[in-house]
């Protein structure tokens, strides 16, 4: 028993671009290229300062949070300009882990 019945046909075209940004990455769009950076930052920082939020974050806790994004990213291959752009989407939404991590960008 499937728990998920539909997963393929509701993702369909989630997956097919995640595909397409594994196999070629300099193929997409710009919107496509936007939404695949910025999707991991979107679902990761306010993760993280729901659960850091009594915690001072050490070095090793951002670098453990950046090694996932970077893993999540690598596909993609962002540019400085495609990562300020995202960073600064998070400002926007008022997400405080972002001023941790924007000063070396």
């Amino acid at each position: 028993m499937r728990t998920f019945p539909r997963f393929a046909g509701t993702y369909r075209t989630a997956m097919e671009l995640d595909h397409r940004a594994r196999r070629s990455a300099g193929s997409l769009a710009v919107v496509e290229r936007r939404t695949l950076v910025r999707t991991p930052l979107l679902l990761l920082f306010p993760r993280g300062e729901q659960q850091f939020a009594s915690m001072h974050l050490d070095k090793e806790v951002g670098y453990a949070v950046l090694a996932v994004l970077a893993a999540t990213l690598r596909p993609l291959l962002p540019t400085d300009a495609e990562l300020h752009v995202a960073l600064e989407e998070l400002r926007d939404m008022r997400h405080k882990i972002r001023r941790k991590w924007t000063s070396g960008i």
